[in-house]
């Protein structure tokens, strides 16, 4: 039931909010490594958020601008976890 209502949540989330949601999963799956070798195209990413290749690309600029983020092609490294996980706030509080 807790999938269901996150997936209810991501569906009706802002594009910050999904992709904030997305990395910061991806680092607790990952064992809270902050550099991750991202193996997803963007388009990939916004296919499984449901947004744009433009769109992700442009929250990726948003997020490396707040200095939440810094990225390197298909290489992210996590700056600021307590930032993101702010943005995500409403999707992890299920």
């Amino acid at each position: 039931m807790a999938s269901l209502r996150r997936g209810f949540l991501l569906a009706r989330s802002t594009a910050v909010e999904k992709l904030s949601y997305f990395l910061m999963d991806l680092v607790h799956r990952l064992g809270g490594r902050r550099e991750i070798c991202l193996l997803m195209s963007r388009a990939e990413i916004g296919d499984h958020l449901g947004l744009t290749s433009e769109t992700v690309t442009r929250t990726f600029t948003l997020l490396q601008n707040e200095k939440l983020l810094r990225v390197n092609g298909k290489d992210v490294t996590i700056l600021d976890s307590n930032g993101l996980l702010l943005n995500a706030q409403a999707i992890f509080s299920t």
